[in-house]
């Protein structure tokens, strides 16, 4: 899977926050800069995010015609 960075607000203060979501996904949590916020995705997610990548790569990799 490539690197991907997405920006999210942060939930406690909407800071943006850089993720990469390839990290995301092995269980890295992120720190909001501005607040110190810990964002990461919960267990029972990961599957389902890593399955609408791996959907979102194949889609945007597909030769157009």
């Amino acid at each position: 899977m490539k690197t991907k960075t997405v920006t999210l607000p942060c939930p406690a203060c909407n800071t943006p926050v850089f993720i990469e979501v390839s990290q995301l996904i092995l269980g890295t949590r992120f720190t909001c800069s501005n607040c110190q916020a810990a964002i990461g995705l919960a267990q029972n997610s990961k599957s389902i995010v890593e399955e609408a990548v791996q959907s979102y790569t194949s889609l945007t990799s597909t030769p157009k015609k």
